[in-house]
């Protein structure tokens, strides 16, 4: 099987959106809102059993939109499981392409990519946001001019109805896993180093070179013989190993997308640490629901169970 991967994040959008009206507007005061969580931390945690649609993006840069959007799905899920009154629906990466590309000034450029923080800010409150409507009412193909078309109204009045309220910045380590720990992914913006994408691999531990830009959604951990890994979800499609039996019976949450192939991959913490510092990283999660259901905070424990 052959793929064709396409640029789809930059430094410059990066840089562009941390000094943009949406993000001010998302972050003014707000600071991490997960720090004061001083729970103890498991030595390994998941939420890929919440990932019920993954994502392939196909010969299109989408990868911001579909990290993004994966981000709020899995924290959906992660609410439902707590007795939120969420509807269980496969959400929109096309409204979020539109939204944030038109929030980082690309709309309409023929260009790929986007940012990280627009493609969140795109999900939130307007003036700005527009929220997220259901994948069934405005369905993704990787097509630019497909992409690129102006939703109708029903399409904003539906997406209206389920919103953000906060994005943050959270620093790789304990942030990271207490924003995952609560039910809310890590959406990650890097230089995506080659070899990252192979084919059957399970564990990375080496870095190669950076070929292009790449958004990816950081979902979980894991203590691997006292080494901490980074449960990485991609959007190449099903071409990674799933953890072997023995691995996976001690993460907390963890569920492979089928039996034999899956979607997420496992970086070696002190590698992705270096990604992280290269050039205008992103890392950004989102804090707050409104719409379909006001969000729950997840219970912590009944995750772990």
């Amino acid at each position: 099987m052959s793929y064709s991967f396409h640029p789809g994040w930059s430094p410059t959008f990066a840089s562009k959106a941390k000094t943009g009206p949406s993000y001010l507007q998302l972050n003014v005061g707000a600071g991490d809102p997960f720090a004061s969580d001083d729970r103890p931390l498991p030595p390994s945690f998941s939420l890929a059993r919440f990932r019920e649609w993954p994502f392939d993006q196909g010969a299109v840069g989408s990868c911001f939109a579909n990290a993004a959007t994966q981000a709020f799905q899995i924290h959906t899920k992660a609410d439902i499981a707590t007795g939120a009154s969420w509807e269980s629906v496969e959400l929109s990466r096309r409204i979020v392409w539109y939204q944030g590309r038109k929030l980082d000034g690309l709309l309409g450029s023929r260009s790929d990519g986007g940012s990280v923080t627009n493609a969140l800010a795109a999900l939130a409150d307007p003036p700005h946001g527009i929220g997220c409507c259901k994948e069934a009412t405005w369905p993704y193909q990787p097509d630019h001019r497909w992409l690129e078309q102006t939703p109708p109204a029903n399409v904003f009045s539906e997406a209206g109805q389920n919103r953000l309220k906060q994005i943050a910045d959270v620093q790789i380590g304990a942030d990271w896993q207490k924003a995952i720990v609560n039910g809310h992914p890590v959406a990650l913006g890097i230089w995506w180093p080659y070899g990252w994408d192979s084919q059957g691999a399970t564990f990375m531990d080496s870095i190669g070179r950076g070929e292009y830009g790449h958004a990816l959604c950081v979902i979980g951990w894991l203590d691997r013989a006292g080494v901490l890994y980074w449960q990485i979800e991609n959007s190449h499609g099903p071409i990674y190993k799933p953890l072997p039996a023995d691995l996976a019976a001690t993460v907390p949450g963890y569920a492979p997308a089928r039996p034999d192939a899956t979607f997420d991959f496992w970086v070696r913490d002190d590698l992705l640490r270096k990604v992280v510092g290269y050039g205008q990283s992103e890392a950004v999660a989102a804090a707050g629901m409104s719409g379909f259901q006001n969000r729950n905070l997840v219970d912590w424990f009944g995750m772990m169970g």
